[in-house]
């Protein structure tokens, strides 16, 4: 795979001081730290960047003058679903959002960001990997959901044939993926994003390793921007939890349940940072109106 003129750039930074931090790359190249530190991965599997030591800006964890912060909430908007985590989700952090087909987690998303600009103010950013944006509208407006664009941007940055039919290479779809969330990002001031569903980006890399590493580089460029972010995953067997559950800050799962001869949805906070949240199942419905949830009782 040959290089392009921002790995030449990354390269001759690198050439007059080996120690450069990620950090200060990504202020001179305008990328981020999780597209320098992929990039720099990529040019030592290919063999261009060898036998030397590079510093990535490593801070301690804990230091003498850490100090606990306040949490601050982020309204979900959504009817009922506030008042079981004090208030809302952390502000800027991770929530993975799990679910099988029909559960409910677009339809989550969507009201997320809607409620996000209509009520509070904030723009936000749907990273668009299997349905279109097209259809997406359609399905937001069947809701009661009329998005306003100058508020929410919606990016598909793979077609399908990208995605699901070809074997593209990793290092081309992680490159592209990571420019779509930073663009709709800034394109917006997304303060709130959704990622549906996360599922196809992380399915392309086989090792448990490589999937680990960009799903922390993500919610570590994600959490570095401000952003409240929900990643939506596809989980088909109700009784596991992938591996994206160990490294978000929140976990949400929307699964169906039996009454009788029918078929109810119910939602479960797993876990939540810094929160004393409910710990029951809550059913829930999807109406013309979008997504209510019933409250504790």
């Amino acid at each position: 795979m040959s290089i392009d003129d921002i790995d030449s750039k990354l390269l001759e930074i690198l050439k007059k001081d080996s120690r450069t931090p990620a950090s200060k790359i990504a202020d001179e190249l305008g990328i981020s730290r999780m597209t320098v530190k992929n990039r720099m991965k990529r040019l030592e599997d290919l063999g261009i960047i060898r036998q030397y030591t590079v510093t990535l800006g490593v801070k301690p964890l804990v230091s003498a003058a850490a100090q606990p912060r306040k949490v601050e909430r982020v309204k979900s908007g959504i009817p009922g679903f506030d008042e079981l985590c004090e208030g809302g989700l952390p502000k800027a952090t991770t929530t993975l959002l799990m679910g099988p087909p029909g559960a409910g987690k677009t339809v989550f998303g969507l009201q997320f960001l809607y409620y996000g600009y209509k009520k509070y103010n904030e723009p936000g950013a749907l990273i668009a990997l299997q349905d279109s944006p097209e259809d997406l509208l359609t399905f937001a407006s069947a809701l009661g959901m009329d998005l306003d664009m100058n508020k929410i941007i919606i990016m598909s940055p793979f077609s399908p044939d990208t995605m699901i039919r070809e074997r593209a290479d990793f290092e081309t779809l992680t490159i592209n993926f990571e420019k779509a969330v930073e663009e709709a990002i800034i394109q917006v001031g997304a303060e709130r994003v959704v990622i549906d569903p996360i599922s196809i980006f992380l399915s392309r890399f086989e090792d448990i390793y490589t999937r680990r590493r960009e799903i922390y580089l993500l919610n570590n460029f994600l959490r570095s921007r401000g952003c409240t972010s929900i990643l939506i995953a596809e989980n088909y067997n109700q009784t596991e939890y992938v591996l994206e559950s160990y490294v978000a800050q929140n976990v949400i799962i929307m699964r169906y349940g039996i009454d009788g001869n029918h078929r109810k949805k119910e939602l479960e906070i797993l876990k939540m940072f810094a929160t004393d949240h409910s710990r029951g199942l809550h059913p829930f419905w999807i109406t013309k109106n979008g997504l209510n949830i019933e409250p504790s009782t």
